[in-house]
């Protein structure tokens, strides 16, 4: 199930990198990947982030998938550059005493080592389930795809999804 984060989340993390203006709007993000998920049943998408912008959190998300999904075994995905903000987040400790996280590295991220910077997530490493991209998936990300289409570099193409593509 993938729940994209809302536009103000988006567009304050792309201020700070100084590109604003490369923000898509939530119905183009959730269209993208809809498109996306539309011919394979074990993929979803979810806006519930992009109805709750304000003072809405991971756990509050997860809440609510377990809710919807009261059978399942449900994990939070992220890449390796979210690992110290998972461990530095408010309520890390009853979010991990509930829930996990699968974290996928790409190249050379070792998030063991930061899982070792503090000491409570280190307790918690079991709650991690840390996971290696498919070599044909290593270096695709929507950073890499922004760089090559600001540089206007071939290749972005072959990182998206057909259908992905035709929307951007």
């Amino acid at each position: 199930i993938f729940v994209p984060s809302p536009y103000n989340y988006v567009y304050a993390k792309m201020e700070q990198k100084g590109m604003p203006e490369e923000t898509l709007s939530d119905e183009l993000r959730l269209q993208m990947l809809r498109a996306m998920c539309e011919d394979d049943p074990r993929l979803d998408v979810d806006d519930v982030e992009c109805r709750h912008p304000e003072n809405w959190y991971t756990t509050e998300t997860m809440n609510y998938i377990q809710e919807k999904y009261p059978n399942a075994h449900i994990t939070c995905l992220g890449g390796a550059d979210r690992v110290r903000g998972y461990i530095n987040a408010y309520r890390f400790i009853p979010f991990t005493d509930k829930y996990s996280y699968t974290i996928v590295t790409r190249g050379d991220d070792d998030p063991i080592s930061i899982l070792k910077e503090k000491p409570e997530a280190w307790e918690r490493k079991d709650r991690f389930n840390i996971i290696s991209a498919p070599k044909n998936l290593d270096g695709i990300s929507s950073s890499a795809i922004r760089n090559k289409l600001r540089a206007g570099e071939s290749g972005a193409e072959e990182m998206c999804h057909p259908k992905v593509w035709e929307l951007l």
